[in-house]
């Protein structure tokens, strides 16, 4: 009895994390370029019994829809690829489009670093164009190309905030080919507020199912104990 309550334990634990991971989804539907989580949990079968293991949280990488904003400024990719980000010398990824330009000419993401190209950083002076292949010019004249990175799947990335993501140790940052950059877009957040919705529902119940048997556990590990102590 003692080990079912330690595995409820684990069990609640690990739904709790998910419900977690849930709203931060459902908090997320609106931001651009946000990458839903899943919450799996490991188990190990030990003399027969079913132990509750890791819980482990998992990107999912799937494709947002793609929504028209007029700006010529935002960006979306369709297909595999990330626009490359550097914050302080440091490369992070993200399929967050909505860039603006600074004070000094440089492109950057919003509330982030600068937009990086197969040539450095993007600066940019004049009206701007960006053709499906990823090549900025500005007044017709081709200036740098929008840097796109990838990695072989599942891809060896780490969030860090809401849309950008760091590469692990292990992590080979190669060149994206099987894409096309659309001006004039951004790539939406793929949670399904619906699916996401339903999942709550669905923890919550399995969760007050646990909290009834944990009691009813509880009550007879009780009852025991006074049985045992009036012999």
């Amino acid at each position: 009895m003692i080990r079912d309550i330690q595995n409820l334990s684990k069990e609640m634990i690990s739904r709790i994390i998910k419900q977690e991971v849930i709203a931060n989804n459902l908090a997320n539907i609106n931001t651009a370029g946000f990458k839903k989580d899943r919450v799996f949990q490991k188990e190990l079968d030990s003399a027969g019994n079913r132990i509750k293991e890791d819980v482990n949280e998992v990107t999912v990488f799937q494709q947002g829809a793609l929504r028209d904003t007029g700006n010529p400024l935002d960006l979306a990719i369709s297909g595999d690829g990330f626009f490359t980000i550097d914050i302080d010398g440091k490369q992070y990824y993200t399929r967050d489009g909505h860039f603006y330009i600074d004070s000094t000419g440089f492109l950057r993401l919003t509330n982030s670093g600068l937009v990086m190209g197969e040539n450095g950083p993007i600066q940019i002076n004049g009206e701007v164009e960006i053709d499906k292949n990823g090549r900025v010019a500005v007044k017709g004249e081709e200036i740098d190309r929008i840097k796109i990175s990838t990695f072989t799947q599942p891809y060896p990335l780490k969030k860090h905030g809401n849309t950008l993501f760091e590469a692990l140790d292990n992590a080979e940052e190669l060149p994206a080919d099987n894409y096309s950059v659309l001006q004039g877009y951004v790539e939406e957040s793929n949670v399904n507020p619906v699916e996401e919705m339903v999942r709550m529902m669905t923890t919550l119940r399995y969760f007050e199912a646990d909290q009834r048997v944990l009691k009813t556990h509880d009550e007879l590990l009780d009852k025991a104990a006074n049985q045992i102590g009036r012999v």
